[in-house]
């Protein structure tokens, strides 16, 4: 069974896919700020609905909304988060959706680790194999970090599953 699992941003939304509970591929969506808001959402839609046939994608899990932010780019965000969740109705997926804090807590023992606790926190294998392709943050080397423990708690919290890489 193939599942997606994404750090939803308009400037690096990462994307990990799994099939049968193990990293199968990964990358970064990455838009223009140039654009406009509706166009860079466009883009990523269209980018994930492909993945999904493509990749006959069976689940999806999402990090949701942060609710203790306060910025205008939550508006934007929760754009975003509700075109997910519709694409996935429209496709007949099942979505998740997991508390940024519970991943945070999940992957580092924090629910207030930053972005590089996270990246320490991953698994040396995949660390290397994310830095192969994603070298910098701009690349959106932390988002891939966001969206490989996203669905990692998903196989086991959610899932129930144990599974090894």
């Amino acid at each position: 069974m193939k599942v997606l699992s994404i750090d939803p941003s308009y400037s690096n939304c990462g994307v990990v896919v799994w099939e049968d509970g193990l990293l199968y591929d990964y990358f970064v969506i990455q838009t223009s700020k140039v654009s406009e808001e509706v166009v860079r959402l466009a883009h990523i839609i269209d980018t994930l609905k492909k993945v999904i046939k493509e990749e006959n994608i069976e689940e999806v899990i999402v990090e949701g909304l942060s609710f203790g932010s306060v910025s205008t780019s939550v508006r934007g965000l929760a754009g975003l988060f509700y075109s997910i969740q519709l694409l996935c109705h429209y496709s007949n997926i099942p979505f998740y959706e997991v508390p940024p804090t519970s991943v945070k807590k999940f992957a580092t023992g924090s629910g207030r680790a930053v972005k590089k606790d996270m990246k320490k926190a991953l698994p040396d294998n995949i660390a290397e194999k994310f830095e192969k392709t994603h070298k910098t943050i701009v690349s959106g080397l932390y988002d891939l970090v966001d969206a490989y423990f996203i669905g990692k708690y998903y196989y086991e919290k959610i899932k129930g599953e144990n599974y090894v890489e």
